[in-house]
């Protein structure tokens, strides 16, 4: 069999990929029994993530949805937890979802849908919600971009007959 590597990271054939998960277990991490107290300590932690003291003394922020938590995968953030409600280990989505955990060591918390709605602030709320690990200097690079480059064509002066007419 011929190797390939690319950055460091052997790649694989679809073929070898698909051979080396069926001889994995059946999930990219081990996922805990189901959550059905409001009492739990994961629980505790991920609605306390709201309050901006304790997103302060975590590091994390919370992700509700399963397209902003993927798009926070793609885009390298760190996730730590993932809930979701039980019975949806297999879906799509999610499946990728736990994937994204691997690198990240986070853990994968099937909870009832009662204790999602509990957790969500939204209105609708969503079947996938991520705790994800604040990247400082992700945001100072952001932060940098913004001021020097986007902040000096917004600032424009205005005047009375503009706001007038």
């Amino acid at each position: 069999m011929s190797r390939k590597w690319v950055a460091g990271k052997q790649i694989y054939s679809s073929a070898q990929y698909f051979a080396i998960q069926s001889v994995m277990s059946q999930y990219p991490v081990p996922i805990s029994d189901i959550i059905t107290s409001a009492a739990n300590d994961e629980v505790k932690r991920l609605r306390a993530l709201h309050e901006r003291k304790f997103r302060r003394q975590t590091g994390w922020f919370l992700a509700e949805g399963a397209r902003i938590c993927h798009e926070a995968v793609a885009l390298g953030w760190a996730m730590h937890r993932l809930a979701f409600v039980a019975g949806r280990e297999d879906d799509r989505q999610v499946r990728i979802l736990l994937s994204g955990l691997v690198e990240s060591r986070g853990r994968a918390l099937p909870m009832t849908e009662s204790l999602l709605q509990r957790i969500s602030r939204k209105d609708n709320p969503q079947m996938v919600l991520g705790a994800f690990v604040f990247d400082v200097t992700f945001l100072a690079i952001v932060v940098a971009f913004v001021y020097y480059y986007y902040l000096p064509f917004q600032t424009k002066k205005i005047t009375k007959q503009k706001i007038c007419k």
